[in-house]
């Protein structure tokens, strides 16, 4: 299966080697300053999706983040290092009013700024984003109302909102087509047969790349011919809908061919791509490791104390990625880490 056109892409995990310094810095020992870090502004979300892995922790974790403490993390991440940071949540990041305030700050900071949301209250910050970030990557799942809401618990108005809010983004971009806007299809059993129908009416909304990735985990489960279907599918779209302006990316080299995650030894990769500052008042080592305690680090406002303290080098030492939940979103950035700098396979010393 090809999943992309193009290997000049967002998606593809070869990006990391522009971080050279950093792989070599882990090499030796050394904890390096993260590149990107993810900020959760709440735990609270307005939909209800049937494969939300972070369901059970919100269940338990209705938290938001206050104003005050979310600018002290955009003020502090320069010092920290940081390039990039996804304003995210456990739940839906634009439930919080001082959205707008905390992104703008970050793009102020000279942080660049990315977002992941369910889409349906983009219209309450649209100028925010066009002000601010650099990418918005928005979790529509489903291709019509229906699916919308047998999957994601939202209704025909929430669907048409979401589309609209699209919309409207897309057309009031600036001529360098900034930020840029991925439609974000997390196909499912129950779904996949609807994967031409929803890069379709991506393509129509105007936004740049549609970003296809299988559901998987508890109660998920993939026939051997539903995967054939949904990869064929994909390449099928890729042929039938892309142009210089709109790309659909089949995003898989994460999971093992039947869809689930890939199970690592170590995990050595959290200190420059993991690193989360989370709703509850905690920072974790990985976005996959919200709410559990071997990824807890400290609390916010002791994260420049801890930053490379023996604290820190003993909690990364004691992760283990077999007791990681449903995903591991950084795996393919250990597997480059082993392959690529230990053993040097692509010799990258060497034009």
């Amino acid at each position: 299966m090809k999943e992309w056109t193009s290997q000049f892409n967002p998606f593809h995990s070869l990006k990391v080697l522009a971080w050279r310094d950093c792989f070599e810095a882990i090499m030796k020992g050394e904890i390096p300053a993260p590149v990107a870090v993810t900020l959760d502004s709440t735990n609270v979300c307005n939909l209800k999706c049937t494969f939300c892995h972070s369901y059970a922790f919100r269940k338990e974790n209705q938290k938001t983040a206050s104003k005050e403490d979310l600018l002290w993390v955009a003020d502090i991440l320069p010092d920290l290092g940081v390039k990039g940071c996804c304003y995210s949540g456990g739940g839906e990041p634009f439930l919080h009013p001082d959205s707008g305030i905390v992104m703008r700050r970050l793009k102020d900071n000279g942080i660049a700024v990315g977002t992941i949301t369910n889409g349906t209250r983009i219209d309450k910050f649209m100028e925010d984003i066009l002000y601010s970030c650099r990418w918005i990557g928005v979790s529509v799942d489903a291709a019509n109302p229906d699916t919308y809401k047998e999957l994601k618990g939202g209704d025909a108005n929430e669907f048409y909102r979401v589309t609209t809010n699209l919309r409207t983004l897309a057309r009031k971009r600036k001529d360098n087509r900034s930020p840029s806007i991925g439609f974000k299809y997390l196909f499912h059993p129950k779904s996949y047969h609807e994967l031409h129908d929803a890069v379709r009416l991506a393509k129509s909304l105007g936004v740049d790349d549609f970003h296809a990735r299988p559901c998987f985990g508890e109660g998920i489960m993939w026939e051997k011919q539903m995967i054939i279907d949904a990869l064929e599918s994909i390449n099928v779209a890729q042929g039938m809908f892309e142009d210089e302006n709109f790309h659909v990316y089949g995003v898989t080299h994460k999971f093992d061919e039947t869809f689930h995650k890939k199970v690592l030894d170590k995990c050595e990769i959290t200190p420059i791509a993991g690193l989360t500052f989370a709703a509850d008042g905690y920072v974790y080592c990985c976005c996959d490791l919200r709410s559990e305690d071997q990824g807890r680090l400290c609390k916010w406002r002791d994260i420049l104390d801890v930053w490379g303290s023996d604290k820190h080098k003993e909690v990364l030492k004691n992760i283990d990625p077999k007791k990681c939940p449903v995903r591991c979103t950084y795996a393919p950035y250990q597997e480059i880490l082993e392959k690529v700098f230990r053993e040097d396979r692509m010799t990258y010393n060497f034009p």
